[in-house]
């Protein structure tokens, strides 16, 4: 009992310090593409400022600095997800052997009925497509 206690909180300590690194490489990253797209418009010409106003600019910026920003977490969070699983199914199987099989079955299971939501997800809002309309325009 002692050895699961002591290594969930190494797991919870290194967890929150991989999520600290994370988000603070993610706000380097989200400041240094900020500044790197709004010194863009900068050197546009005149010409060139009036077919992007200045309010779309910095919705691009602002939208394409958060996905950028996201990415190496969501990256790390899928890889990491599939190596604990694959680790978690190893260590079943080495305890109980073959009588793990019954105990996939409702994780299979959930997985599987997890797809149709997902996909209802993936799906865009109509709103948010005028949320941001509105808040282009609005700058």
């Amino acid at each position: 009992m002692g050895w699961l206690i002591l290594a969930k909180v190494v797991e919870s300590f290194s967890q929150r310090h991989w999520f600290f690194d994370a988000i603070r490489s993610e706000m380097r990253m989200r400041s240094m593409l900020m500044v790197a797209v709004y010194q863009k418009p900068l050197k546009l010409s005149s010409i060139a400022r009036r077919s992007h106003m200045t309010g779309e600019i910095a919705n691009y910026i602002a939208v394409d600095a958060y996905q950028m920003g996201e990415f190496p977490l969501w990256l790390h969070t899928m890889w990491s997800l599939v190596l604990q699983l694959f680790v978690v199914i190893g260590i079943l199987f080495s305890v109980i052997g073959f009588g793990a099989f019954p105990c996939l079955v409702p994780l299979l299971a959930c997985g599987l009925l997890n797809l149709p939501f997902a996909r209802i997800l993936k799906t865009p809002v109509p709103a948010d497509d005028c949320t941001g309309r509105a808040a282009a325009i609005s700058f």
